[in-house]
C-alpha cells in the first residue's frame, strides 16, 4: 500500500512541477561588475566579496529585464539604465542603488540607499530601517 501511495505522490509532484513557473537563483559575490542586457527569468542575489573586500555590482542596461527578484546585500551596488525593467528589487544592509530610467518595484531596508533619476516606480515602494 505504501508503494502505491509513494508513486501517487511522485506523480502529483511532477504534475505540479510541470504546471508551475520555476525560477532559479543567480548569486554574484565575486567583487566584480556584472552587466545584464537581456531577459533573465531568475532571481539574483548580489553580495559583497568578504574574502577580497571588493564591491560586487550588477548593472541592468537597455534591453535588460529581470523577471525575478533582485536582492542586494552588504556593500553591493545595483544600477539600472535606459528603460531596463526589474520586477522586484530589495536593497539591504548598506547596499547602494542608482536608477537612471526604467521600471521597477523596490523595497529598502537596513540603511540601504537608492538614488532615483527618472524612470517609473511601478506599484510597490517600501522604505524601512534608516534607509
Amino acid at each position: 500500500m505504501s508503494c502505491s501511495r509513494n508513486i501517487f505522490l511522485v506523480v502529483l509532484f511532477f504534475a505540479l512541477l510541470s504546471t508551475s513557473k520555476l525560477f532559479g537563483v543567480i548569486i554574484y559575490n565575486d567583487g566584480k561588475e556584472h552587466i545584464i542586457q537581456n531577459v533573465v527569468n531568475d532571481s539574483i542575489l548580489i553580495e559583497r566579496n568578504d574574502f577580497w573586500g571588493k564591491t560586487t555590482s550588477l548593472i541592468v542596461q537597455e534591453g535588460g529585464a529581470i523577471n525575478g527578484q533582485v536582492i542586494a546585500y552588504d556593500d553591493s551596488c545595483f544600477q539600472m539604465w535606459d528603460n531596463a525593467y526589474v520586477q522586484s528589487f530589495v536593497g539591504k544592509d548598506d547596499s547602494k542603488s542608482n536608477i537612471h530610467n526604467g521600471k521597477i518595484n523596490f523595497r529598502l531596508e537596513n540603511r540601504s540607499s537608492l538614488n532615483f533619476w527618472g524612470g517609473e516606480a511601478l506599484s510597490n515602494v517600501e522604505i524601512f530601517d534608516l534607509s
